[in-house]
């Protein structure tokens, strides 16, 4: 029993110190600033502009509908798009220059996403 409380105790210091253990590129927490919720956006079946600026590091989109949102180019629709499944979301890290995601959702349906950014 001993034994076991050291190994966990030496794997829980461990991934602490020295990160082992924890995949720190996809988790944006520990190395960014100040977040920002943008107000709710509203999208439809025909393609939405989502601005990101270079000043921004990480960025999270939540899918909070009832229906699955896609994203992608200027062009996505929900054939074409890259699906993010109902209530679950899509980082994205290390960004370097400015850009636009754009997202859509399936024809005659609107979906509530949720936006944070993280300087």
């Amino acid at each position: 029993m001993k034994k076991i409380f050291f190994i966990i105790l030496f794997l829980f210091i461990a991934s602490n110190v020295f990160g082992v253990g924890i995949d720190r590129q996809n988790y944006p927490f520990g190395e960014v600033g100040v977040a920002r919720v943008r107000p709710y956006s509203t999208i439809g079946d025909t393609a939405s502009s989502i601005s990101v600026t270079s000043t921004v590091r990480c960025v999270e989109i939540y899918n909070m509908s009832s229906g699955i949102v896609y994203y992608g180019g200027s062009d996505v629709t929900s054939f074409t798009g890259i699906p993010i499944p109902i209530s679950d979301l899509k980082i994205f890290n290390n960004i370097k220059s400015t850009f636009n995601i754009y997202v859509v959702c399936a024809s005659g349906q609107t979906a509530e996403l949720r936006i944070v950014e993280y300087e």
